[in-house]
């Protein structure tokens, strides 16, 4: 059996010499990118993955997979054991993270190949490092690799895309169970019988369907659900960018500065999600000012600004400008020629076009105007001034855990419904008040008594931001900051010219809140840790951290560096990076101080999820669902911990730094042209797969027409 496996094996090695195409990716038993078992050399690529479930006795895993980087793969997966119970009828839960790197792209009769390895944080019962190589052979791949630790030695298969929805994959590994341990008893009770396995996976849409035969006497199954960060999770369509009703563009000549003025106010201010608007004209010259109220894009706000006023403004003007404000606060400033007006009512305006638009920190007035700018006519906002001044909402919320639980299912929730009260200025000020009232709650952890039934304030801050001058902005808030600390926070940022880098710090005053209290302070200490030498005297604690933060182009990345007093006194540094794909973030931290989990050379490690509402199913919405999640399985209860804050800098900020929202933009206007013309969106046709040697030598960059310089 092992050498008709070899032979085929070499069969296709011969092939890949002339043939390389395009191959589907599908998740293995852990949910990266494989056959079962076993890694390929093949990622979901950037912005792709998928959520999935499945069961190879005594294996149960749910696993989140995901490319964070076109060459990098990220999953996260909690995998039941069950032959390992904890209770009566529940069983021992592992956290595992997965990562895999994309070295070298196919090309030609040169395969992909790839490293990574398994479960690298937390208790690694199922760790292993490897290397692989993968050729893509028409509808058939062929992978070949060397793995230490659990993948003990060499492993190797093969995938066959049958039909469009059907592929069967085959694969042989020597697997080492016997480390597969908890406390000491062995998870897979008997070794395998066979080195062999294989089985089909069906797809349908974004649905898949896996059922394989495994270790020579398991029947497993799978199923698994596809996303992709540039389209909503789960279908439905945003409105298409509004123009106005029978719009006629004149030429400059034929309008009037009162009438064009008021028609840009009126019509921007109440068919969009801005607010204030602000319309200067001049010499063959506008400027549109505005804040965005109604998007959790800036960009998409400031893409649907310009459809609009496109067909409001003459043909023949010579150039306009935008300037998104915050709370009033000029932020950015964005000149474009009257050009590109013209060819965005044509749908041709492309992503190349931001290169001859002028992006700039704003300076001077609060329209961003400089001292020597001539503007003939000034049209104040009227009724867009008041519009989401005062704004109640109420939200269903979920409070989500995982955890590993001896009595309890490992994943539970609390449900609420929030009563929220948003105050807006255009002084620099803001107001923010939610009320949190539970009313469904399986949530029983000891060490959180702030997750519990009663209705409190969940957050109520008054906040100031302040431009001291370009790129230099001060922001303050004052109130409950989270459902566990009630103070104050202080930020200072300076940013870069093109807003790629920053430097600042954040200074914060706290005092703990009386988890049963709907506003009350506490009068304990509430921390449950290991004995530490942590002042306390039931007032207020001052914590502090100087940061830095640099973003890498054109993945927009940010790594971010603070070292300061964290919460529990110590001194200690976090790093974090952040990938970004416009409004939706993912971001991975590393934090260290003096009071490290014992063992470890770590005090914390997480992740954070910032995902709009708007991801789901295409609705217009400002609205944001924010998570940090502890990844580490040990922890300290006030150790490497960060207070809350209701909106920091980068959440006010950070789109609309100028490069960014240049490149972001420009994406989106794309977009808005091709589907003017009926073509595909920018994202649906560039191929978002490629690997770190492309990126390296620039081979990634992408081509008039779509397709990625040396990437097939």
């Amino acid at each position: 059996m092992k050498r008709a496996f070899l032979s085929l094996a070499l069969a296709f090695l011969s092939l890949s010499l002339f043939v390389c195409p395009v191959f589907a990716v599908s998740p293995s038993n852990g949910g990266f990118a494989g056959l079962w078992e076993y890694p390929t050399a093949e990622v979901p690529g950037d912005g792709r993955g998928w959520v999935g479930f499945g069961r190879y006795d005594p294996y149960s895993p749910y696993y989140v997979n995901m490319g964070l980087l076109p060459w990098m793969e990220f999953n996260f997966r909690l995998t039941e054991f069950r032959t390992v119970p904890m209770a009566v009828w529940d069983y021992y839960v592992d956290k595992a993270i997965d990562v895999k790197f994309l070295l070298y792209g196919q090309k030609g009769w040169i395969p992909s190949f790839a490293v990574g390895a398994t479960d690298i944080s937390g208790t690694k019962i199922t760790d292993a490092k490897y290397a692989v190589a993968t050729w893509n052979l028409n509808d058939w791949a062929l992978t070949v690799g060397y793995g230490s630790d659990r993948y003990n030695g060499v492993f190797g298969g093969f995938s066959w895309q049958a039909l469009d929805w059907l592929k069967f994959k085959a694969e042989y590994g020597n697997l080492d169970y016997s480390g597969d341990r908890v406390s000491g008893t062995r998870i897979l009770k008997e070794n395998p019988t066979s080195d062999f396995n294989y089985g089909l996976v069906a797809s349908w849409e974004d649905l898949s369907l896996s059922l394989s035969r495994q270790r020579g006497n398991e029947w497993c199954w799978a199923l698994s659900y596809s996303f992709d960060v540039h389209k909503n999770f789960l279908g439905g369509r945003k409105k298409r960018m509004a123009k106005p009703e029978d719009a006629e563009v004149l030429s400059w000549d034929e309008v009037s500065a009162e009438d064009m003025s008021l028609n840009l106010v009126e019509a921007v201010g109440s068919s969009i999600g801005v607010r204030d608007v602000n319309v200067l004209v001049g010499d063959r010259k506008v400027l549109v000012a505005y804040e965005n109220i109604g998007y959790s894009s800036q960009a998409e706000a400031l893409a649907r600004v310009m459809v609009m006023s496109s067909w409001l403004i003459p043909w023949d003007v010579d150039f306009v400008a935008f300037v998104p404000r915050v709370r009033g606060v000029p932020i950015v400033r964005l000149d474009v020629p009257g050009s590109q007006l013209g060819l965005l009512r044509m749908g041709q305006l492309n992503r190349h076009d931001g290169n001859m638009a002028k992006v700039r920190w704003a300076r001077g007035s609060r329209f961003s105007v400089a001292p020597d700018e001539e503007w003939t006519f000034f049209r104040k906002p009227g009724e867009t001034l008041h519009k989401g001044q005062n704004a109640f909402k109420v939200m269903l919320t979920a409070d989500l855990r995982v955890d590993r639980k001896t009595t309890k299912p490992f994943f539970m929730s609390r449900w609420s419904v929030d009563y929220v009260y948003d105050w807006r200025s255009s002084e620099g000020m803001a107001a923010h008040l939610d009320v949190r009232q539970p009313f469904a709650n399986d949530i029983d952890q000891w060490f959180e008594t702030e997750v519990n039934d009663e209705t409190r304030i969940w957050k109520g801050v008054f906040s100031y931001l302040h431009r001291f001058g370009d790129g230099v902005y001060g922001l303050a808030e004052v109130g409950w900051l989270d459902d566990m600390w009630f103070g104050a926070n202080l930020w200072g940022r300076w940013y870069g010219k093109d807003g790629t880098w920053w430097v600042g710090g954040r200074y914060s005053l706290l005092h703990e809140r009386d988890p049963y209290s709907f506003a009350g302070l506490s009068d304990n200490q509430l921390w449950i840790s290991q004995p530490t030498n942590i002042p306390y005297d039931g007032e207020w604690w001052s914590v502090w951290w100087a940061q830095a933060n640099y973003t890498v182009m054109p993945y927009n990345v940010d790594l971010t560096a603070e070292y300061g007093k964290f919460v529990d006194g110590d001194m200690g540094y976090n790093l974090q990076a952040t990938r970004n794909w416009d409004d939706l973030s993912i971001g991975l931290y590393y934090r260290v101080t003096e009071n490290k989990i014992p063992g470890e050379n770590y005090t914390k490690t997480g992740a954070v999820l910032d995902i709009p509402a708007d991801a789901w199913w295409g609705t217009e919405s400002a609205q944001y669902w924010h998570q940090d999640m502890r990844i580490n399985s040990a922890w300290i209860y006030n150790g490497g911990r960060i207070p809350g804050a209701w909106k920091t800098p980068e959440q006010l900020l950070g789109q609309l730094r100028p490069e960014l929202l240049r490149r972001n933009l420009y994406l989106a206007l794309d977009d808005y042209g091709r589907s003017l013309r009926g073509r595909p969106s920018y994202h649906d046709e560039v191929l978002r797969s490629h690997s770190l040697y492309d990126y390296i030598t620039g081979e990634y960059r992408v081509k008039e027409d779509g397709a990625l310089l040396g990437v097939q």
